[in-house]
């Protein structure tokens, strides 16, 4: 194993009470956000299709467990300036 753990150049993290809160697939979704929410400004800027794409699962699935997400507090939807 800690030959594998050397070649990790990055992870997403699943949260257990995350999971246990609104299952797998809304924990996995989380961590997607939460990775991208590392950049400078800790705002998640990627598109649903993007985190959809690389948790492997459709767009749908990853709109909705957003928006579970954002119903219990977990995230927050808000307004960014784009960058110039």
């Amino acid at each position: 194993m800690a030959t594998f753990l050397s070649e990790v150049r990055g992870f997403t993290p699943l949260i257990d009470i995350v999971a246990e809160g609104v299952g797998m697939v809304g924990a996995v979704v989380y961590g997607m956000v939460w990775r991208y929410c590392r950049m400078s400004d800790g705002v998640c800027r990627a598109a649903v299709g993007t985190i959809a794409a690389q948790s492997h699962m459709s767009r749908r699935t990853a709109q909705r467990a957003l928006r579970v997400l954002e119903e219990v507090g977990y995230i927050q939807d808000i307004e960014v300036t784009p960058k110039s």
